[in-house]
């Protein structure tokens, strides 16, 4: 029931044409970074431990970031089927919608019935933060859809002790590789181990499996750090940032309302979500063992809310992996509901209304947010470089050919869509920025978007030794006369 439902909203919220689509839209700049990691692991180099990006101011575009599996596997696609992103969409969908049929599982396992497990289970799936990444190129719908599996394996029966063990720390393992905050949820998984009669007697061996989870995840995040600084990328933020005063606090707080926080469930049923954990823990007449992993769980991802506050402002997807709280309340809400002798199908066609609700408001945000006129869409003119391929061919641009982009702020969104490798050129001194880029000799086009200029930043070809050699789509082409054929890469010292 919980797949043919998934499959209806899918189709209503237009997702078979949304995975045909390009990156756009919302963090238009995180999807292209994901994407070009992907494909240059196709293209160029399936090193699993030197993941790379089209973006060469360190020379070489290898960076560190997440855990790459999800990016590596799309790669591993790309070889058998071709280079097409709506091979990357519908893998995630795919992880998305696995995700999403575990969650009704264990929905089912505390309430007992199919029909309100399936009815809670949509009311989650579709959110409109929800709906808007299930199907794009980021990795947190994967991180999330990989811990709900695992907290499944602890339920399940008729799983051999050590079988459970081992697929518990695989799938766990994977979740907060991909994404740490995944970490958040540990205390409140080993409190429903130490709740399991069958689990309990090997808690030390799930304390053991937890320690070793956690080692493996620093490890690999020191290691993306230290990949990050022995090749000079900034691409991907690899550290933490710290709200330093009660006023950038609110700021934040002001900043998530305005931009996403409805994104997730009204405003104000968001914030009566997350604080009715505290409630339900003081209910003494409430016997739901549920309520005490939802008060742990409140209690980590409040304190890791509160570490890395400001970068919340405007990453709602940093939400994704985080917002199993919601779900795990509304079990909870249906729980206590029952506990009161509410009917269950009248309490479930009442979740099922609701869920129609979310739906209707996911269609709505998704309606605006792929609006380019809209602001939330964000920068039409990279639309540009959408379909530049045969355009670029005849003008006699290679594959191989290294572009400077102007005017590009994102490490890889104009490099990558037209994917060329090359460095973009933001609007912070750029006449000093490309005469840095072209003296190098490496970059034999320059691409100039029209379209992009604002500011006090004017381009003229004039400053530079360049050549026009047509238009596309929007776009001057320049050949570069300093050009100078197998110049080796090298890494810049500014970061425009």
């Amino acid at each position: 029931m919980t797949f043919i439902s998934l499959l209806a909203i899918y189709f209503w919220q237009g997702q078979h044409d949304i995975i045909f689509l390009r990156p756009q839209s919302v963090h238009q700049w995180a999807q292209c970074d994901r994407a070009s990691v992907a494909l240059n692991y196709f293209q160029e180099d399936m090193n699993f431990f030197k993941p790379r990006v089209h973006n060469l101011d360190n020379g070489s575009g290898i960076t560190g970031l997440e855990f790459p599996i999800v990016n590596y596997s799309v790669a591993v696609l790309y070889s058998l089927f071709g280079f097409h992103e709506w091979i990357y969409r519908v893998f995630m969908l795919v992880l998305f919608s696995i995700g999403m049929m575990v969650f009704s599982k264990i929905a089912k396992y505390y309430l007992k019935d199919s029909m309100l497990a399936t009815g809670v289970t949509l009311l989650y799936a579709a959110t409109p933060l929800l709906m808007f990444y299930a199907a794009s190129f980021l990795p947190d719908v994967a991180a999330l859809s990989f811990f709900l599996v695992s907290w499944w394996i602890l339920l399940k029966e008729k799983i051999q002790s050590k079988a459970r063990l081992i697929y518990w720390t695989l799938f766990f393992a994977l979740a907060a590789l991909i994404k740490i905050s995944i970490l958040i949820y540990l205390p409140p998984i080993m409190f429903l181990v130490f709740q399991n009669e069958e689990t309990k007697k090997q808690i030390k061996h799930y304390l053991l499996a937890s320690a070793a989870v956690m080692l493996i995840v620093f490890a690999w995040y020191f290691y993306a750090a230290a990949l990050s600084k022995s090749t000079n990328s900034e691409v991907f933020l690899l550290r933490m940032i710290w709200v330093k005063s009660f006023s950038e606090f609110i700021s934040v707080f002001k900043e998530i309302r305005v931009s996403w926080i409805n994104r997730l469930y009204p405003t104000t049923i968001t914030l009566v979500l997350f604080f009715l954990p505290l409630i339900f823990l003081m209910l003494s007449f409430f016997k739901s063992k549920l309520k005490y992993f939802a008060a742990i769980a409140w209690l980590t991802l409040s304190v890791f809310l509160l570490l890395m506050w400001p970068q919340f402002s405007f990453h709602d997807y940093y939400m994704i992996s985080l917002s199993v709280i919601f779900p795990v309340v509304m079990i909870l809400i249906c729980q206590l509901l029952i506990q009161f002798k509410i009917p269950l199908r009248m309490l479930s066609l009442l979740v099922f209304a609701l869920a129609l609700n979310q739906g209707i408001r996911s269609k709505e945000n998704l309606e605006i947010v792929y609006n380019k006129s809209n602001w939330q869409y964000g920068y039409t003119h990279f639309d540009l470089y959408f379909n530049l391929d045969s355009s670029l061919a005849n003008l006699g641009v290679k594959p191989e050919d290294q572009i400077v982009s102007v005017y590009d702020h994102t490490p890889d969104i104009s490099l990558y869509l037209i994917n060329h490798k090359g460095v973009g050129v933001t609007f912070h001194d750029p006449k000093n920025t490309i005469n840095a880029y072209l003296k190098s000799g490496q970059f034999k086009y320059l691409l100039y978007n029209v379209h992009s200029e604002y500011g006090d930043s004017p381009f003229q070809s004039d400053d530079f030794p360049l050549k026009f050699i047509g238009k596309a789509d929007g776009l001057d082409i320049y050949s570069v006369n300093s050009y100078r054929q197998g110049s080796p890469n090298k890494a810049f010292n500014l970061y425009p």
